[in-house]
């Protein structure tokens, strides 16, 4: 109705020719309307990499040399928190490479030219390593350690790619 609840002040009047709370005074432009601010600029996955001189940022989250091969880091991130890092040469994965997946698992493997070669680990996304290995020329090889939700500890015996039966 207008009136003020009772125990409460009346609303001050504004004098002749002042504005009311909350209008500009005459002859000043009227407020604008708050703008939302802008979403932060989500980086990509060239955007993150420091590509090698000779190459160039690829939208793939690689860095391409002009014959087309990758040369250099790679990155490539989602909006789901999953991501994968690792490096390239004249077209080769070489190094530690590392991928975090959406639930939270990740798995670190060596390469060498090319070829999966040497250390092998994933871990659960408490970071428990739940599969402890090695890779050589490629193919799983040596024992496998595979630790259990339930905590049990088993192993598996590889040999080139192929998994040894227990005697």
């Amino acid at each position: 109705t207008g009136e003020p609840a009772a125990g409460e002040p009346a609303a001050a009047e504004p004098a002749a020719g002042e504005p009311a709370a909350g209008e500009p005074a005459a002859g000043e432009p009227a407020a604008a309307a708050p703008v939302p601010a802008p979403e932060p600029e989500r980086p990509t996955a060239s955007s993150d990499l420091s590509c090698p001189e000779g190459t160039t940022a690829k939208g793939d989250g690689s860095c391409e040399r002009a014959d087309g091969s990758k040369h250099g880091p790679h990155l490539v991130k989602s909006d789901d928190g999953s991501h994968v890092i690792g490096q390239w040469e004249s077209g080769q994965k070489i190094g530690l490479w590392t991928e975090r997946r959406k639930d939270g698992t990740q798995v670190m493997q060596m390469w060498e030219a090319g070829r999966k070669s040497g250390i092998y680990q994933e871990m659960n996304a408490k970071g428990d390593v739940i599969k402890n290995g090695a890779y050589k020329d490629g193919k799983l090889h040596g024992d496998l350690e595979i630790t259990g939700k339930d905590g049990k500890v088993t192993h598996e015996t590889w040999d080139n790619g192929k998994k040894v039966e227990a005697p």
